[in-house]
């Protein structure tokens, strides 16, 4: 075993040094490893800890304020949170009682953006003031959808916009209200 900062590591590599959380300015030491390659570039991957979290950031090694995109599995592969057996691109589990997820966005752009590759104009979104978008990319409402129908199953009504319109239809037979 390899001990950096310890007598008596118990790892095959082990590091121990100063707890300290990412800096987002200036450039002086603050991880406890750092990764970069042989060549001009300043792009660095710097591995730390800070009570009571641990932290890896992807940067400019001269201006901490400059930060790179990090990939997991650029050549594909799933990634997995709480799981040792991903089951998609990236899997999210939580067996306790806390959330699984949490999206939270400080700037003023979409919080939540699903879509696909075909860049269709069927996404769905939560933007920065909470408006969910259905098959719009601009929602206006708290719930916005695009143009289409809406249908629960078969065996209840469907929902139809038209003309400024709201149709609601209870059958097949179209036994239902129409509002405008």
């Amino acid at each position: 075993n390899v001990g950096i900062g310890t007598t008596s590591p118990v790892q095959k590599l082990e590091v121990i040094g100063t707890e300290s959380a990412a800096d987002t300015t200036g450039s002086a030491a603050d991880g406890m490893i750092r990764i970069l390659g042989s060549g001009a570039s300043s792009r660095v991957i710097d591995f730390g800890t800070a009570n009571p979290t641990s932290w890896i950031q992807s940067r400019d090694k001269n201006d901490y304020s400059v930060n790179y995109a990090l990939s997991l599995n650029p050549n594909g592969g799933n990634v997995g949170i709480g799981t040792t057996s991903p089951g998609a691109k990236l899997h999210v589990e939580e067996t306790g009682s806390t959330v699984a997820l949490n999206v939270t966005n400080t700037g003023t752009g979409n919080t939540v953006w699903i879509g696909d590759v075909a860049g269709d104009t069927s996404p769905f979104l939560i933007d920065a003031s909470g408006n969910v978008g259905i098959g719009t990319a601009s929602p206006q409402e708290k719930l916005h959808f695009g143009s289409g129908n809406i249908k629960f199953n078969t065996n209840t009504p469907t929902i139809t916009t038209n003309d400024g319109g709201l149709a609601l239809n209870a059958s097949a037979t179209n036994n239902g209200v129409v509002l405008y």
